[in-house]
């Protein structure tokens, strides 16, 4: 038996002694360390009803859900600001397989919770009047295929909010207040950051203080799957892992550093990684 909420989790499936992590008095899902982070024990359908189903308590602020690939891990290693939204971070997933097959080396054995998987999910599970999504996207292709779906769920117009943040916003006062306010008037029960990492995370983080109590969750293209505007791996691939080499192919220019130079990164993370608790 497994209780699902975010205040009181039990994983049965481990001794009774071990028991989730917290932070904020008991409302951190977590289990143990991969590369820094600890790692939810939660499976995917699972996470996402706590994600859909319990409120961040009055005052908490942010949970920040984010999903580890091998391109995070290798950026772990250099950026601080990146490392610390991480050590916050209210849950974290296995998303990469290079990431699972070392976890699951390390004893975390936990399946993998791609954020692509993820966010649909979570999505079919909110509810007009109890929910007040808001979405950050990069086009407005996307976001109409959004807005759709859930038109087709009961939600209406007002009640679903979209924002496409200018490049660089990350780094921009004014852009980054901009879309703090509109987050805020929006009384935001759940963010979707779809703008690639590590900005989605840092900024996030960032400003976790003013933004409300909501649910922030980085999914990096997983808008762009559900939306239908970029093309996924076929299913074969993803379970073999080679969803990268997909992506490869389909965005050389944009991706041939992260995948083929990374790569070289994320050995020399593992190295290190392997004799942390």
């Amino acid at each position: 038996m497994r209780v699902l909420n975010a205040a009181h989790l039990v994983d049965c499936s481990a001794p009774q002694s071990k028991k989730t992590a917290s932070r904020r008095g008991s409302a951190r899902l977590a289990e143990r360390r991969v590369f820094g982070a600890l790692i939810t024990p939660l499976r995917l359908e699972q996470l996402a009803e706590v994600i859909a189903s319990d409120r961040p308590a009055p005052g908490e602020g942010i949970r920040c859900v984010f999903t580890m690939n091998l391109y995070h891990v290798v950026v772990l290693e250099h950026d601080a600001a990146f490392r610390q939204a991480y050590a916050d971070a209210w849950a974290v997933t296995l998303d990469g397989a290079p990431v699972a097959a070392f976890a699951n080396c390390k004893g975390v054995r936990r399946g993998r919770i791609t954020g692509s998987d993820l966010m649909p999910v979570i999505v079919d599970k909110l509810r007009p009047g109890d929910h007040r999504p808001f979405f950050v996207v990069s086009d407005l292709a996307t976001e109409g295929s959004i807005r759709r779906r859930l038109e087709q769920q009961g939600f209406g117009f007002a009640d679903v909010a979209f924002a496409e943040p200018p490049f660089g916003f990350e780094n921009d006062g004014l852009a980054s207040q901009s879309l703090v306010d509109a987050i805020r008037r929006h009384q935001t029960t759940h963010i979707f950051m779809s703008v690639g990492a590590p900005k989605s995370e840092i900024w996030l983080h960032q400003h976790s203080a003013v933004l409300g109590d909501a649910y922030g969750l980085c999914f990096g293209s997983g808008a762009n799957y559900m939306a239908g505007t970029r093309r996924r791996a076929p299913l074969v691939m993803r379970r073999l892992g080679l969803e990268w080499l997909h992506r490869l192919a389909s965005e050389p220019r944009r991706l041939w550093r992260r995948y083929l130079l990374a790569s070289w990164g994320y050995l020399i993370a593992m190295a290190r990684d392997w004799n942390r608790p």
